[in-house]
């Protein structure tokens, strides 16, 4: 069903909206220009609509290789009732390309076809954006710039393609592992696996490009597209972070991701191929067991794995009835009350710290499965509304109620510098209640709000003690933050 039954009349009423628009250009001050610009280009959209163009723009490959032939194909629908819509069309992107002009494909069929061909110069990289956003908010980007004839008047408006165009550079691939801790004084040698695609043989060798101190040693070829590569990290390296990127030919190797879900337009990601090193001045996490109560929504896991730690993954029947002596340490993750169960097994785990176990448990929200009696070893609260009980500024100060606590000092002394470089926030869901026993380390606050002090909260039970954790460490972790390191070894090493 059309949307404007009366083109003619429609049409009519958007001419004389576009010549005073053109007029008001001309009268107001520049400053004010791309008002009038955005209110011509949803003009010549509404009269497209009027004149029951259906318009769009193709390019094909979507995804090219630089230098690679691309077709650009701008197509509409006209009904047959209108004889006097003419379409042109200009093709525009924001790097040197080599194009061809487009040529009118008139057949039998009440679609017509503008078909252009385009070649993506050497070294040049190519991203637009699509859709009402592109055409608004950036018009810079590769698009076709419309100009139609209909009911006496000219109309121009920018089109963008249907789909997300990227240029894939001729060599991609990937190197693993991704990220790397390691300990001070740990003369050690890292392997890492490089994998390129587009090589053609024997003229892709990597390189490794390495920071300063780190030496290369060897980078064999185990089979087409995959090497091996060993680089020595010495015991006198400097602490601190470090990156290990990829060189082909000379240029930077890049990974490629491609996102494709029913409800979004598939587009692909790039990214440098590199390693993320961190070389941490921390103690070590060895000869710690750890029964780990995984809630699906954090990899603290790997990291306690990575430090050192013996890590084994609870299932529900260990949980529940299994032998839980062997274990130092038991943490349950990120919203791990969620799908585990946690409150069923609470008596048990609250006998095992009276006898000298440490529990850990991380950040859950209210709707978790939480009971403040059977959720936590002693009566404790995450507290709701959530949006009330979290820091979100990531770099807001911290203050250390009990500077001389256990946690803070053993075996890493803990201070403002380890709440540097923090990203996203400081913690969310803090604790609102807690039981007397608790102690809070912690206390933090957004601009003008009252401090906060659920966010780290310490109890000695028994023999043992429970600590509750509402800072976000897995994410800092996640994105190599070396106090926050520093801290999670902390928290996982129980002195009696």
């Amino acid at each position: 069903m059309r949307a404007f039954p009366d083109s003619s009349k429609v049409l009519l009423k958007i001419s004389q909206l576009q010549e005073a628009l053109l007029i008001l250009r001309e009268e107001i001050q520049p400053i004010h220009h791309h008002r009038v610009a955005l209110k011509l280009k949803q003009a010549a959209m509404a009269a497209s609509e009027a004149a029951h163009l259906q318009i769009q723009m193709d390019i094909q490959p979507s995804n090219p290789l630089l230098r690679e032939k691309m077709q650009v194909v701008v197509s509409w629908y006209q009904d047959p009732q209108l004889k006097d819509i003419e379409v042109e069309a200009d093709f525009f992107t924001p790097i040197e390309i080599n194009q061809s002009g487009f040529e009118l494909r008139v057949n039998n069929s009440p679609r017509k076809k503008l078909i252009n061909e385009f070649q993506l110069q050497s070294n040049s990289e190519l991203h637009t954006m699509t859709g009402w956003h592109g055409v608004m908010l950036s018009p810079s980007t590769l698009h076709a710039q419309i100009q139609f004839f209909a009911n006496g008047t000219t109309f121009r408006r920018e089109l963008m393609p249907e789909q997300v165009v990227c240029s894939i550079p001729p060599v991609t691939g990937k190197m693993t592992p991704e990220f790397v801790v390691l300990l001070p004084n740990q003369d050690k040698k890292c392997e890492f696996q490089i994998h390129t695609s587009g090589c053609k043989e024997g003229r892709c060798l990597p390189k490794l490009r390495l920071p300063r101190g780190l030496a290369p040693i060897e980078i064999l070829q185990k089979s087409e597209g995959c090497y091996q590569a060993t680089v020595q990290i010495p015991k006198a390296s400097t602490p601190g972070n470090y990156e290990i990127g990829v060189l082909v030919n000379g240029a930077e190797l890049v990974q490629i991701e491609k996102i494709a879900y029913p409800h979004i337009r598939s587009q692909i990601f790039q990214k440098p191929v590199n390693t993320k090193l961190l070389i941490l001045d921390s103690a070590s996490l060895e000869n710690i067991s750890i029964g780990w109560i995984d809630g699906g929504a954090d990899k603290a896991y790997f990291w306690a794995s990575q430090l050192g730690a013996n890590v084994t993954q609870l299932d529900d029947e260990t949980l529940i009835y299994g032998d839980l002596e062997k274990y130092d340490v038991i943490v349950a993750g990120v919203f791990a009350g969620r799908t585990r169960p946690i409150n069923l097994a609470m008596d048990r785990i609250r006998g095992w710290i009276e006898r000298g176990g440490c529990y850990v448990s991380e950040y859950s929200r209210p709707i978790d499965n939480w009971d403040s009696t059977s959720s936590s070893p002693l009566p404790l609260q995450p507290g709701s509304p959530s949006i009330r009980w979290r820091v979100t500024n990531q770099a807001a100060p911290v203050q250390f109620l009990n500077p001389n606590h256990q946690l803070l000092n053993y075996p890493n002394k803990i201070d403002s510098v380890d709440f540097d470089g923090w990203q996203k926030e400081r913690g969310l869901y803090f604790a609102s209640k807690w039981d007397d026993l608790y102690e809070p380390l912690l206390a933090m606050n957004d601009p003008n709000e009252e401090p906060l002090l659920g966010s780290l909260l310490s109890a000695s039970i028994g023999k043992g003690r429970h600590v509750h954790c509402a800072l976000n460490l897995f994410y800092q972790m996640d994105h190599m933050v070396a106090g926050a390191f520093r801290l999670f070894v902390n928290l996982l090493r129980h002195q009696s």
